[in-house]
Order: structure tokens, then sequence, then C-alpha cells
């Protein structure tokens, strides 16, 4: 009799179910891995135009100290340098040799309209610098942002809507007529105005065109760098309280208190410096008063420095908050 031994399978070979296990497994892996680098892509486009735009806040800053005031909207152009012409000297300053562009593609909810810098100036005293973030950054939320000189982030609905906060004119318009004028925001209205004439010209309103001329205006007086003791060496900003000015001067590193009882002769009335009494007064650019107090914005201190003027022409270090003291969130202040 002769017995045959049953073959069994190979132990070392895999079942098709086996096989599409270890493929799905690959798959997802796969799958989460793009995913990741995706968000890692994200976050590195959103950090990127986060320091954009505080480079392009240092610069703006730089700009206004030479120029006393921000530049026009004309000459800011992704792409090509923010300098300026002392017309004096003939001096070119440039604060950035290529004015960066906003990362590629839009993220989140930002679209390829509002991705994009838009940088507005009605006037020179101020600015407005819109960006578009995918996600939340630190502390700036995510969407539509708004830049100013007082702040990195703000003046939006949630962070996806825009605020129309500055207008820049379309100066291909005549004087006096419908003036197209465009929006932080990309929003356009339609003004009727003389103010956007050369210097030098005033609008005629019979025919809508620019011509020469002045607006008969009169010059009451003025104190300047120097005078009667007066440090205003690059003044910042400046607020009025009873029958005094207070003047922050960046260049002097000091608050200026100007008597103006008579604005037809103003006279310099005392001032607080950098280092006196405790004050850190190191590029002050922006001033507030409450009552007996004076709130100095000093940017390079990343402070909040407090002075007491009670008594206007004896004005003492108060008290002063830095950044990070009490959770307090003030690196580079502006306003």
């Amino acid at each position: 009799m002769f017995l045959f031994k049953k073959q069994g399978r190979s132990s070392s070979a895999f079942t098709l179910i086996e096989l599409l296990v270890v493929i799905a497994i690959i798959a997802i892996i796969a799958t989460l891995s793009v995913l990741a680098l995706q968000s890692a892509r994200e976050k590195a486009r959103d950090s990127k135009r986060i320091a954009d735009i505080k480079q392009l806040k240092t610069a703006l800053e730089l700009y206004y100290n030479d120029a006393n005031g921000y530049p026009p909207a004309t000459s800011f152009i992704s792409g090509s340098a923010l300098s300026y012409t002392d017309s004096q000297s003939g001096q070119v300053k440039t604060y950035i040799n290529q004015i960066p562009s906003s990362p590629i593609p839009a993220d989140g909810d930002c679209t390829s309209s509002n991705n994009a810098y838009t940088y507005g100036s009605e006037n020179s005293s101020t600015y407005t610098l819109s960006y578009c973030l995918g996600g939340k950054s630190q502390e700036i939320p995510k969407g539509l942002n708004l830049a100013t000189p007082a702040q990195l982030y703000g003046a939006v609905s949630g962070g996806g809507s825009c605020t129309d906060t500055s207008w820049t004119p379309d100066i291909s318009t005549l004087c006096g007529s419908n003036i197209t004028q465009t929006s932080n925001c990309g929003n356009t209205r339609q003004m009727t105005s003389s103010y956007f004439c050369a210097t030098g010209t005033i609008c005629n309103n019979s025919n809508n065109q620019c011509e020469a001329g002045t607006l008969n205006l009169a010059h009451a007086s003025s104190i300047s760098d120097g005078q009667d003791g007066a440090l205003l060496s690059a003044p910042r900003s400046v607020a009025i309280s009873g029958n005094y000015a207070y003047v922050v001067s960046t260049n002097s590193n000091a608050l200026e208190i100007i008597d103006i009882s008579n604005p037809l002769s103003p006279t310099h009335a005392s001032s607080i410096s950098n280092g006196q009494g405790g004050a850190s007064l190191n590029y002050p650019i922006s001033v507030a008063i409450s009552g007996n107090y004076a709130y100095v914005a000093s940017y390079d201190d990343d402070t909040l420095e407090i002075i007491d003027i009670s008594d206007p022409l004896s004005p003492t270090h108060a008290s002063s908050i830095s950044n990070g003291q009490g959770g307090a969130l003030l690196n580079s202040p502006a306003s």
C-alpha cells in the first residue's frame, strides 16, 4: 500500500488580503505625509508674509523719519525699491532694494485678489498695508489683516473681511470731477474733490483743470529745532492739552512741551529726555494726553512711558511698562 502525504501551502507566501492591507497602509501613510507637507508649506508661506510686513513697517518708519511723511501709494510697487531722495543734499536713501510680493498660491480662505500686499496712503501722515494669512500665526488671526503705523494687524472683522480705511485717488482723472478712488480693500468710489492737484497748482472749477497758483492761506507762526532750547529734530507726534503742545522728538529722544497760550508766538516751556528721572525715551514715536499724564510709546525700548505733566514746566517720569511685563505685548510700539 502506498501512502501519499498531502502537500500544504508554503508558509512564506502572502495572501491577496494581506497584500491589500499592506497597500492600504502605504497609501494612508503617503496621504498623511502629503497633507503634513502641504500644511508645512502653508505655514512657511504665512511666516514669510508676516516677516515681509514687519520688514515693510520698519522701512516705512525709516522713510517717515527722513521724509517727514510716508511714501505715496504710487511709489509702492512690488519688485521696485523703496527709497527717498533728499531735496537739499540730493542723497538717495534706499530702505528696501526690492519691495516683496506675497508668496503664492493664496492659502486658506485668501483669494488671488486679496493675497497681494496692498499699500495705501491718503496723506503722508499714515498708511494702511493689507495682507492675507491662510491660518492663524502667533497672535495674528487668519484671513485679511491690516497693518498701520500703530499695529501689525487689525481693522478687520473676524480676520476675514476688510474695512475701508484708506483711499488712493486715480491721478489721471480731472480735479473737481468724479475722481475714482480705490480703497485698501480694492473697493472703488467716486469723489468730487480738488485736493489732487500737484504742488504749486490749484483746481480751476470752471474747467476742472489743475492750473498754476496757490491757495490763499496764511502762516501763523512756528517754533523750530534749537529755538529757545527746543529739541525738535524729527518731531513725530503732537498732542494738545490746555495751553501746551506736547511733541515727541524721535532724533532728540525727548518729549518737548511748547507753550501755545499765544499761538502767534509759541515758546519752549520744558522737556524731559531719555534717561532723565529714569525715563526710557529711546526713539519716542507717539504721545497721548489724559489728565495730568502724558503716555509716550518708546519704539526702540519696547515700553510705554508715563510722564507726570501736572506741572508742564517741570515734567517728571511717573512709571513705565515694558514688553513682556505682566503679559504686555509692547514689541516696537508705535501708537
